[in-house]
């Protein structure tokens, strides 16, 4: 039988096993992304082409590079994070607040840790 959250109020039963098994998917996914930036990023013997425009296009690329590395690593560190709230038995209450997520909301984003408001609120104290 498929472990599943507790009942919240307001909140369907969410199959846990299911969960982690995306969650862990996904932490795949990125793992894999991280590993192929950073070959791409340490590819080169640390020279830069002579001509400038070259120089500009590959300091340029390397600075994507590591944007994307460190969305790939935040993102990783949210599913960490879930799978955590999992295995202590919290996953769906919100972390700022303790009430329920939205099993909308963990359907589509199941690393969510916040209810929309604490989220909504976290993201205007961030601009």
């Amino acid at each position: 039988m498929a472990q599943t959250e507790p009942e919240m109020d307001g909140a369907i039963d969410i199959d846990l096993s299911a969960v982690r098994r995306r969650l862990e998917q996904r932490w795949a996914e990125l793992s894999g992304v991280a590993v192929q930036v950073e070959a791409r990023l340490r590819r080169s013997d640390g020279s830069f082409p002579d001509d400038w425009p070259e120089r500009a296009s590959v300091v340029a690329g390397d600075e994507v590079l590591e944007a994307i590395e460190g969305s790939g690593r935040a993102g990783m560190e949210e599913i960490r994070a879930a799978i955590a709230r999992i295995d202590a038995g919290v996953y769906g209450a919100c972390t700022s607040c303790g009430a329920p997520v939205a099993p909308g909301r963990l359907l589509a984003l199941p690393w969510a840790a916040d209810c929309v408001p604490c989220a909504e609120q976290a993201d205007r104290q961030d601009r």
